[in-house]
């Protein structure tokens, strides 16, 4: 019987992410996934390492594209490659000061339409705080993974490749399970197996983790756990693994329609 590897990530984009990168690894076997490990990833490399050493299925806490309107009112931009490029070949001020005179006419911050459908921040938002100096990390990330091989879902041709990555969005996962962040992770796990086909199961060195981190990184280590049971679930309802050409029962019309550019959340229905 095959086992796959997931993961889930609490991704930060910041200026300075140091303690605020964390990895939630399991093995999912048929119907039960279990929770393995909790990775703290010190600097970006790290989990870059990660990424590009291993063949593995990870769920992404980070936007993954802008709203359509970036592409349409920025003539540098084409496609979601030439998002990731514009990251790579400017400095995180002139990125910023790019987006911004794009969006500067508008009334209100542009959305995607799957932030929309989970009624997500923008990721354009200012507030509470700045998204683009987080998207901008996140999209180089994003284009120095696709040049390493690596699979970005929807985007990238599914080609055979160390690891692909998703976008996910952890606090949808806790709303769902009627769930406020910052709760006990055992408490996410027993709602899970109680209202979810997939059976989760964690090793009591995960609990002992996230014990013995500071409070303020206790709730990015379970969102990372939150990512990696969000992760699985897909493949098991969806076989994301397989059909990334097919609209997946989560996703709304409108939110397909628009993947190319906009990308797509994962997430669990």
């Amino acid at each position: 019987m095959q086992t796959k590897i997931v993961y889930g990530c609490d991704f930060s984009g910041a200026i300075n992410p140091s303690e605020k990168i964390f990895l939630a690894r399991a093995e999912l076997t048929a119907g039960t996934l279990r929770i393995q490990d909790i990775i703290h990833c010190e600097e970006r490399l790290d989990l870059y390492y990660h990424l590009t050493t291993q063949q593995a299925y990870w769920g992404m806490d980070m936007p993954f594209a802008y709203p359509a309107f970036i592409y349409e009112h920025l003539e540098t931009l084409s496609d979601w490659s030439s998002l990731y490029n514009l990251a790579v070949q400017t400095s995180r001020v002139q990125f910023k000061e790019q987006i911004e005179h794009a969006i500067s006419s508008l009334a209100q911050t542009p959305t995607r339409r799957t932030d929309a459908a989970l009624n997500a921040k923008s990721p354009l938002s200012k507030t509470p705080i700045n998204m683009l100096g987080l998207t901008y990390g996140g999209f180089k990330l994003l284009a120095h993974l696709v040049r390493s091989g690596v699979n970005v879902y929807p985007f990238s041709e599914q080609h055979t490749a160390r690891s692909c990555v998703y976008e996910v969005y952890p606090s949808h996962t806790w709303r769902m399970l009627g769930l406020k962040r910052g709760m006990p992770l055992s408490t996410f796990i027993a709602s899970f197996n109680d209202k979810y086909p997939l059976h989760i199961e964690v090793k009591d060195t995960v609990y002992t983790c996230i014990a013995g981190l500071k409070p303020s990184m206790q709730m990015d280590a379970c969102d990372a756990v939150a990512a990696c049971v969000t992760m699985a679930y897909a493949l098991v309802t969806n076989q994301l693994d397989t059909s990334w050409h097919q609209k997946p029962t989560f996703a709304t019309d409108a939110e397909w329609g628009s993947s190319a550019l906009e990308g797509l959340i994962v997430r669990l229905s």
